[in-house]
């Protein structure tokens, strides 16, 4: 009897630490996710944006700002597992952030707990198919959840898949939701196929060779996920247009919400 009163009230004091145990890791999250959410870009960092891209404007600057803090949610959301960055634009605001090497080291201390380095999209966990596609669609999952989208049946673009598009970048491949997906949501009941897992694909089913394609034009096309519908060299999205509350003075820092959705014109 005292062996089993012994071993109830250990199973509860070790059930009790678990539970200290997650609710204090939850609680720095909350933490890390306040203080990358409230980060400001200086303008000497967005400036480079323009250096590169000289249509964009101050707005443009601080809506890629806005998206790479999404980005740094993400990771901070879903860290150790490995993502996979679906935008031009946001991948040289961070790399100019990096090289920023003393402000970037101390904001991955507050952020992270640890450095994010800058992977390229053909190193890494991410070098097979099927690694990308799991980091893509990982990424996929967590930047519609920051936006309040379904993956599953998205109506838009979160703002890190669209904001290439919406911004014009050149000499990129940019994301659109797949046809199929667009007709069935729409009614059209003989638009057939559909996605796979949480990530809008192709209407069939993917094999080996699909696979060695993806690995050639990933090598090709940083960001293209080969034969996928849901990457192409066009773009399409029925939400509305971001707004541009919480981004003032600097960049502005704060999120205040894509307004009407994020992922349209």
């Amino acid at each position: 009897m005292l062996i089993t009163t012994n071993l109830i009230l250990g199973l509860a004091a070790a059930g009790g630490a678990g539970m200290w145990w997650r609710t204090q890791r939850r609680l720095k999250l909350l933490e890390r996710e306040r203080f990358i959410r409230g980060h400001v870009f200086p303008a000497r960092l967005l400036n480079g944006l323009t250096d590169t891209w000289p249509h964009l404007t101050l707005r443009d600057q601080q809506l890629v700002a806005r998206a790479l803090r999404q980005w740094f949610l993400i990771h901070a959301r879903t860290r150790p597992l490995p993502v996979a960055m679906p935008s031009l634009a946001v991948d040289v605001l961070w790399h100019h952030f990096i090289l920023d090497t003393r402000a970037y080291e101390a904001f991955c201390t507050q952020a992270f707990g640890s450095f994010f380095h800058h992977v390229p999209p053909s190193t890494g966990p991410l070098v097979t198919a099927p690694g990308r596609l799991g980091a893509m669609r990982r990424t996929w999952r967590a930047a519609c959840h920051d936006d309040n989208i379904q993956p599953r049946i998205p109506s838009r673009l979160p703002l890190l898949f669209a904001i290439d598009h919406k911004l014009a970048i050149p000499g990129h491949t940019w994301w659109r939701l797949d046809t199929p997906l667009n007709r069935r949501r729409e009614g059209d009941s003989g638009g057939g196929g559909g996605e796979t897992g949480d990530f809008p694909s192709s209407q069939r089913e993917r094999t080996a060779d699909d696979h060695a394609n993806d690995s050639a034009g990933l090598q090709d096309t940083p960001y293209r996920l080969g034969d996928l519908d849901a990457l192409t060299t066009d773009s399409s999205s029925d939400g509305g247009g971001w707004g541009s509350s919480g981004d003032g003075g600097g960049d502005g820092g704060g999120d205040g919400g894509c307004g009407g959705g994020c992922g349209g014109d």
